[in-house]
């Protein structure tokens, strides 16, 4: 029961003014328990990065087992599996020969250009391949990491 002349602030007022743990503190009687509430979220936190590590390994182990089952269980992992979504893992499915063989010279240094690349009309090449990449976003642009090409057979 407050004392008489204690108002007791809505702690829901606070809370989106100030954030959790200050919004505890001001709260009468919890604030001896802010260090509590404060090593709670660093242990949680940390947990939590431990279990997204833990997953990320899984994932880049189920990838390499994926690839060692050839072009079709890589195909099925990038398409399906969550840990591929996770990894930013994703693929140019039908790279012609020709446009194979300018990406390996540098003729074709971008993304967009690989995934636009139109072969010349008299280009008899019968060869496809498939490219693995990492997508991953560094000061806002996007960067890709060729992990593995297959040929199509």
């Amino acid at each position: 029961k407050p004392e008489e002349g204690l108002q007791i602030p809505n702690p829901s007022s606070i809370i989106t003014g100030m954030g959790l743990i200050p919004a505890i503190a001001r709260i009468p009687g919890f604030g001896e328990l802010v260090p509590l509430f404060v090593a709670a979220d660093v242990m949680s936190t940390k947990v939590a990065h431990e279990i997204i590590n833990e997953f990320t390994e899984d994932s880049l182990l189920a990838w390499e087992r994926a690839k060692q089952g050839g072009l079709n269980q890589a195909l099925i992992f990038v398409q399906n599996s969550q840990g591929a979504k996770m990894l930013e893992l994703n693929m140019i499915e039908f790279v012609s020969q020709e446009a194979h063989e300018d990406f390996l010279k540098g003729n074709i240094i971008s993304y967009l250009d690989l995934l636009n690349y139109q072969p010349e009309e008299d280009s008899q090449g019968s060869n496809y391949y498939t490219y693995f990449f990492y997508t991953n976003k560094e000061n806002a642009q996007k960067k890709y990491l060729i992990d593995s090409i297959f040929l199509r057979e």
